[in-house]
């Protein structure tokens, strides 16, 4: 008797845990989550901002769009910039980058004989300080690639493979080798992890199971057909305790860098595509034989790199933004 009262104390310990860090964490998401009060936050708006350039730009990197594409996203990116510069000590380098963007995407739609009257109208209506000001042309909308300097730069030093590494949404018709695949796993499991606990999992698919992934992802409509081969990255629960639910995704997430890294060291392509969905969704994913026990991190889809493609420039935040020493 004394046994069994032990083991339900012990179970209740656990659950008032598990839902102290659930309401703790469930607070911070309601105050600091990017779709609460997002007009009234510029941490919030220059993210949305920052995510709704990139659209653009994943168009433009598309091996077959339909002109014209994405004024109704492009409108409304520069609405939401509108608002942005008024706010006092704004990121003038950022909003330059979205605006030298927003030209590119209409010189590659009007090259293609697609005119944007109504982008062309609201862009015109942002500020002067805004249109005015130095746009570097090396800091929006897509460059063109060719495989044999991105290997041979990955080869070089680890400098090299960090900045030759672009997400590639044109891939060849080749099959993927096989081996290629497997020395970019054992590259990756290297990975640190908590303890060295090696929550992370992978299940690699190819084939129709792939693309019927793909299309449960819903995230790359029209270039989902040329991927070849997916590995799902995954990491396991069991391997967490009461107050480091959380580490799965940490860890989950560092494998997941080093694993992209392996197959860009080893000559391939990649798109890393997010799995930030509802859980309603991400159970879906348990059909395809992945263990209720593991929580998806993301899917990273595989192909060989044509000779040459666009990539999306995705321009960075100088590090001093996102960075500050403590002394």
């Amino acid at each position: 008797m004394f046994k069994l009262l032990r083991t339900i104390s012990e179970k209740l310990k656990l659950d008032i845990t598990f839902l102290k860090e659930m309401r703790c964490y469930f607070n911070i998401i309601c105050r600091h989550n990017g779709s609460s009060r997002t007009m009234s936050n510029p941490d919030k708006l220059l993210s949305l901002i920052m995510r709704e350039c990139h659209v653009l730009e994943k168009g433009m990197s598309l091996p077959d769009p339909h002109f014209p594409f994405g004024a109704e996203r492009a409108c409304s990116l520069i609405k939401l910039l509108k608002e942005y510069v008024k706010i006092p000590g704004y990121d003038k380098e950022t909003a330059s980058s979205v605006t030298a963007t927003i030209r590119s995407y209409i010189d590659y739609n009007e090259t293609h004989g697609a005119a944007l009257p109504e982008v062309v109208r609201l862009l015109n209506s942002l500020p002067e300080s805004v249109l005015n000001a130095r746009h570097d042309t090396g800091t929006g909308g897509v460059i063109e690639v060719d495989t044999i300097s991105i290997v041979a730069e990955s080869k070089n030093d680890f400098e090299h493979l960090l900045k030759s590494r672009h997400s590639h949404r044109d891939f060849s018709n080749a099959p993927v080798p096989v081996d290629l695949i497997e020395k970019a796993l054992q590259l990756a499991s290297c990975t640190p992890s908590a303890c060295n606990r090696q929550a992370w999992r992978t299940h690699v698919f190819s084939g129709q199971e792939a693309h019927d992934i793909l299309d449960w992802q819903g995230g790359c409509r029209g270039f989902s057909d040329k991927i070849r081969t997916i590995v799902v990255v995954t990491s396991n629960l069991n391997a967490f305790f009461a107050h480091e639910p959380m580490q799965a995704y940490i860890d989950g997430g560092m494998y997941a860098m080093n694993l992209i890294n392996s197959l860009h060291y080893e000559g391939l392509g990649t798109i890393p595509l997010s799995c930030g969905f509802p859980l309603t969704k991400l159970r879906k994913l348990h059909d395809h034989g992945i263990p209720e026990q593991e929580i998806p991190i993301l899917i990273v889809g595989i192909g060989i790199m044509p000779e040459k493609t666009k990539v999306a420039k995705s321009t960075r935040l100088d590090y001093s933004k996102t960075n500050t020493f403590h002394e």
